[in-house]
């Protein structure tokens, strides 16, 4: 499948011009519009729409994104793949993308993402690997709640330039898949 958006059209109406492109297709795998200098929020109909029930793969890295995350993303049943890194997404992580069951990775990185990191997201089993670094992450490692992470088969965990406290807590230890931990500078 095949589109394009008008390049000289406002760079404010480009990602919400792309929403009734996606409304026209039956069932959508994967939506991939890195880089496109897409500015506004995200719109919170990417996830309500029915024709998205089998999406697995989101990217809308490198864009001029704002706002906040949208919990309705929470309903993309089948994603595999969220990134939304490198924009200027505020706010808190919401927790509704906990409910994201087959989620592999999640890339929050270079944002301006605020509070903690939901124990929602951290008991999602399927999860690989997770990027929030760069952000306005705060909190004390120690005191986050590790009891759904028992579970987690994580590979990559990326922390780093974000506003977290304490000493790197033991129970990273218990993550026998984890091969890259990057957690920079904690205070």
């Amino acid at each position: 499948m095949k589109f394009s958006l008008p390049l000289d059209a406002d760079p404010a109406s480009r990602i919400r011009a792309f929403v009734p492109v996606i409304w026209s297709k039956a069932f959508m795998i994967q939506i991939l519009l890195d880089n496109n200098a897409f500015v506004g929020s995200i719109p919170p109909e990417l996830g309500q729409h029915a024709g998205l029930s089998q999406l697995t793969s989101l990217s809308l890295s490198g864009n001029l994104l704002s706002g906040r995350i949208p919990p309705e993303l929470g309903n993309l049943s089948s994603l595999c793949h969220l990134n939304l890194s490198k924009n200027m997404l505020d706010g808190c992580i919401p927790e509704e993308l906990g409910k994201l069951e087959t989620l592999w990775t999640l890339n929050l990185s270079e944002n301006r993402l605020e509070g903690t990191i939901p124990n929602q997201v951290l008991s999602n089993c399927a999860m690989k690997e997770l990027l929030v670094s760069k952000n306005l992450l705060c909190g004390v490692l120690s005191e986050i709640d590790v009891e759904g992470w028992r579970k987690l088969m994580l590979e990559v965990f990326d922390l780093s330039g974000n506003a977290l406290q304490g000493n790197i807590p033991s129970w990273l230890c218990n993550f026998d898949d984890l091969r890259i931990l990057v957690s920079g500078y904690i205070q």
